[in-house]
């Protein structure tokens, strides 16, 4: 369930595509014309991507951002998660990742908390109420052109759990993600999870993560992205090119509707 919770079963997703004709490594030399895609379940694993703009298929469809030249890929294009990884890495963390309306999850069993998460200062408010975890360098900023954003960094508290004992020291999960008829729910999380649950997302002790929060519609969305990181220095690598890469980021004008 923990340990790196937000990264979805290999086994299972790859018996997904095959079974429909449909395979492309996961982070092998796979182009965007070549992604392996399953429209049944909604979800391709894109691989490498061309430097230039890249469109999602799945994840807001029509959404664009500029890749940076120098074979950075992703491994999942999907109605629930979009991820972009650097050249380097053939597994993520690190990457930057892009979820719409997180909902505040607990520490260990992946049960949905009644928390209002419907605005970036909301979320953040919940966060730093959350004795498990460090919340730094509240910035207001903005993305995808002119989008009002508010940025947080995290760290995950020394006297946090560790929810996973496959994980060197604390590590809990804080966002859980809802879809609803196309992917099954990660084999990461916990059992008994709330019904209708995708994924869960959360890191360990010394795996700083940046955190963007941004209102998009209509319909009305709270847009999330993680750069999430494995140490300091990949941290401080993979925010500079999070802030070019969010510059260049453009929303569809047809959003789908809220997942809750």
């Amino acid at each position: 369930m923990l340990g790196r919770p937000r990264v979805r079963s290999k086994t299972l997703l790859l018996a997904a595509l095959v079974c429909c004709g449909a395979f492309a490594a996961f982070a092998g030399a796979a182009t965007q014309s070549a992604a392996g895609c399953n429209p049944s379940i909604r979800y391709c694993t894109p691989g490498v991507l061309p430097a230039g703009v890249y469109t999602t298929r799945y994840f807001l469809p029509g959404m664009r951002l500029a890749v940076p030249a120098g074979d950075w890929w992703s491994g999942e294009d999907s109605a629930v998660e979009f991820k972009i990884a650097p050249p380097g890495s053939s597994t993520t963390p690190p990457a930057i990742v892009f979820w719409i309306d997180p909902q505040a999850d607990t520490t260990c069993t992946d049960r949905r908390l009644p928390v209002d998460m419907t605005t970036p200062a909301r979320a953040v408010r919940w966060l730093r109420s959350n004795e498990n975890v460090i919340v730094s360098a509240t910035r207001h900023t903005t993305i995808a052109g002119h989008l009002p954003a508010l940025s947080v960094d995290l760290d995950v508290s020394p006297s946090a759990p560790r929810c996973d004992p496959s994980c060197p020291g604390p590590c809990i999960e804080y966002f859980l993600f809802f879809g609803k008829g196309h992917l099954h729910p990660s084999p990461d999380l916990a059992a008994g999870h709330t019904k209708g649950a995708i994924e869960g997302f959360g890191t360990g002790r010394g795996e700083p993560t940046r955190l963007y929060f941004a209102e998009i519609g209509k319909p009305s969305h709270l847009l999330l992205v993680a750069v999430d990181t494995l140490n300091r220095k990949s941290f401080a690598t993979l925010t500079a090119s999070a802030t070019k890469l969010l510059a260049t980021l453009r929303l569809p004008t047809r959003l789908p509707p809220k997942r809750h």
